[in-house]
C-alpha cells in the first residue's frame, strides 16, 4: 500500500483507538509529521507497514490474594458500623423532631405571655390616667373646700 497522508482523527479511525492515543503512537514510531494550511497536522504512513495491534488486557491469576479476606471482612464491618449509624441517624432525626415540637410550643407560650402582659400595660395605663383624673378632681375639691372654709360664716350662709 503506498504511503499516505492522514489526520490524527483519521488514524484513529482507522485503528480504532482515541485521537489522543494515534497522536501518542505517531510520536513513539517517529513518522513524519506536516501541518497543513488548515492548522491540522497530518502524518506520511504506509498502513501496511505500520500496523497497530491493541494492547491485550492484564491478566489477574485467577486465586485470590491472601489480604482479599481480611479486606472483605473490613467491608462487612464497615457495613456494620453504616448500619449502626443510620439507626442512630433515625433517633437523633426522631429527638431533633420532639425539640422542634417543644420549641414551637415554647414559643407559642411567649407569645400568649407576651400578649397577655401588653393588655396588662394598656390596663395599667388607663387605670393610671384614671387615677391622674381622680386625683386632679380631688384636689379642685378641696381646694373649694379650703376656699369655703376661708371664707366668713357670714358668706358661707348666704354666700
Amino acid at each position: 500500500m503506498p504511503t499516505q497522508l492522514m489526520s490524527y482523527d483519521d488514524l484513529a479511525s482507522t485503528w480504532g483507538i482515541s485521537r489522543e492515543a494515534a497522536r501518542k503512537k505517531v510520536e513513539g514510531l517517529r513518522l513524519h509529521r506536516q501541518t497543513g494550511n488548515d492548522g491540522k497536522t497530518r502524518v506520511m504512513i504506509d498502513l501496511s507497514e505500520v500496523q497497530h495491534q491493541p494492547m491485550k488486557p492484564k491478566r489477574r491469576p485467577s486465586g485470590d490474594r491472601p489480604e482479599t479476606e481480611v479486606l472483605r471482612q473490613h467491608i462487612e464491618t464497615l457495613r456494620a458500623e453504616v448500619e449502626r449509624l443510620l439507626a442512630l441517624v433515625s433517633t437523633n432525626r426522631a429527638d431533633f423532631e420532639r425539640e422542634r415540637d417543644r420549641a414551637e410550643q415554647a414559643i407559642s407560650n411567649c407569645l400568649s405571655l407576651t400578649d397577655k402582659l401588653a393588655d396588662a400595660e394598656r390596663s395599667r395605663a388607663e387605670k393610671l390616667v384614671e387615677i391622674d383624673n381622680l386625683k386632679a378632681a380631688a384636689e379642685l375639691a378641696r381646694a373649694e373646700l379650703t376656699e369655703w372654709k376661708a371664707a366668713s360664716w357670714w358668706r358661707r350662709a348666704f354666700g
